[in-house]
């Protein structure tokens, strides 16, 4: 469930956040996964991504914000078994995204923010490590992307 931090700065509505997101699950889901490329059972994936973001509140209250942001990402993909069908991808992306959030203050210092993220990853370069006759070498699909709602939780630190 936990699987990215972000620092961010706020002054007045404007707010300047780094984020940083790894994950590395199995994936046994035929056509389901968070990047695009419906395959067969049992792959192993990885993601990580680091990025900026410039979000601007909106409202009296500042509850809510857009925002948008780039991207570096690289994702890897590979089969969880060294068969005749044996995939082994690696891409790399630079993302442009746009982003709306709200803060809701629950306690003193500490906010909940649910937030929705869309991107649009420009492949710059890709690989298919795999000697499999089978698994011939294309670029990733270059396909707009939403997160489902994610929920952060955030805690202010320091404030002047």
């Amino acid at each position: 469930v936990l699987n990215s931090a972000f620092v961010e700065r706020q002054k007045n509505r404007i707010t300047h956040r780094v984020t940083a997101r790894y994950i590395n699950q199995a994936h046994s889901l035929k056509n389901k996964s968070f990047r695009p490329y419906g395959l067969a059972d049992g792959f192993l994936k990885s993601e990580f991504d680091i990025g900026y973001g410039f979000l601007y509140s909106l409202g009296r209250h500042k509850l809510f914000s857009a925002g948008i942001g780039l991207s570096y990402f690289q994702d890897k993909l590979e089969s969880s078994v060294n068969t005749i069908e044996f995939i082994d991808f690696k891409n790399k992306a630079i993302a442009p995204s746009f982003s709306i959030e709200a803060n809701f203050k629950v306690h003193k210092t500490w906010y909940i923010s649910p937030s929705i993220v869309g991107m649009y990853p420009i492949y710059f370069a890709s690989s298919n490590k795999s000697i499999s006759p089978f698994n011939s070498f294309e670029w990733p699909k270059q396909l707009e992307q939403w997160t489902p709602i994610r929920i952060s939780i955030k805690k202010t630190l320091i404030s002047k």
